[in-house]
């Protein structure tokens, strides 16, 4: 699940640890948008083997969350880059 991997890779950028995928979820969704935050639980409940891995009806949703997710993890690398 590429959301799980980028919320990992957000976490990394901002705190300088490594958590597991279900950790970093939960981590980011308390920093996403409310109308994002369904499409990460959902991955993570999926990662855990609490739900189906099935997402044609919840697809444009974790688009969306994507999107966010990398448009955050590339101006936390900008912030990065900056700073050197």
């Amino acid at each position: 699940m590429a959301s799980l991997t980028q919320a990992r890779i957000w976490v990394y950028l901002e705190l300088g640890e490594i958590y597991s995928k279900p950790d970093a979820a939960e981590w980011v969704l308390e920093r996403l948008p409310k109308e994002q935050q369904a499409s990460l639980q959902k991955a993570k409940s999926v990662c855990l083997g609490e739900k189906e891995d099935i997402w044609e009806e919840d697809l444009s949703e974790a688009i969306e969350c994507g999107k966010f997710m990398k448009k955050t993890i590339e101006k936390l690398i900008q912030k990065r880059g900056n700073r050197k």
